[in-house]
């Protein structure tokens, strides 16, 4: 029900400006709105991440300790997992959206993207990006890559116990509970590594506008 949610509101964030600068002569957000557009994309995004993460956790032991499984993932630990997701998503992308909304910008405001996210907004800013670009590689790269770390130590277990299964079609089973499960991860991940973890520049936001629309459009829609 999270993903579902989170899903929905990924696409809401973004679509929905971009539909009607398909559809208009206007083609313009205010700084407050790219700014709110920002702090909403950040947050569902790390959320998205973390509830991957769980879900990964989630087939680990459903595949590893069937038995057990009621006890291990039961309501309250389901709760303090998705709650402790919402709030730290939040925080991450409070401190983002701050920290970009204090730059200085100048000159041709002109947002080489279909929405505001951190690459093209770096390359307008005329403040000295470094801070924000360690920040990004540091904090970033530790909100991105712990989930990623965790979400591939689970399924390395699960294929371990799957190919212990003699039967093929239990093994067939087991598999595809998480193939779904997998090409979503996949796609995401691969996609966030490939656009954020490279120093801004117009030549790179350029190049990553593809990238952006599988992340915030293609991902979401199984």
């Amino acid at each position: 029900g999270n993903l579902s949610f989170v899903d929905i509101s990924f696409i809401s964030v973004t679509v929905p400006l971009m539909v009607a600068h398909l559809l208009t002569d206007k083609k313009s957000i205010s700084f407050t709105g790219c700014m709110t557009q920002l702090f909403f994309f950040i947050w569902i995004a790390v959320l998205e991440c973390l509830i991957l993460t769980i879900m990964a956790y989630d087939r680990l032991v459903a595949i590893t300790n069937p038995l057990r499984y009621l006890s291990i993932l039961d309501r309250k630990t389901c709760w303090s997992l998705i709650t402790f997701s919402w709030i730290l998503s939040f925080l991450h992308s409070l401190l983002y959206a701050s920290t970009i909304s204090s730059l200085d910008y100048c000159g041709l405001n002109k947002v080489n993207e279909h929405f505001c996210d951190i690459p093209p907004l770096l390359a307008l800013s005329c403040s000295n990006p470094a801070s924000l670009e360690l920040l990004v590689y540091t904090e970033g790269s530790v909100m991105a890559m712990s989930p990623f770390v965790l979400i591939m130590v689970s399924y390395l277990r699960i294929i371990k116990t799957i190919l212990s299964i003699h039967s093929s079609s239990g093994r067939y089973r087991a598999f595809s509970t998480c193939s779904s499960h997998l090409i979503s991860v996949g796609l995401f991940f691969v996609t966030i590594f490939v656009s954020y973890l490279q120093p801004a520049s117009a030549g790179a936001v350029e190049t990553n506008r593809p990238i952006a629309l599988v992340y915030s459009i293609l991902t979401p829609l199984p």
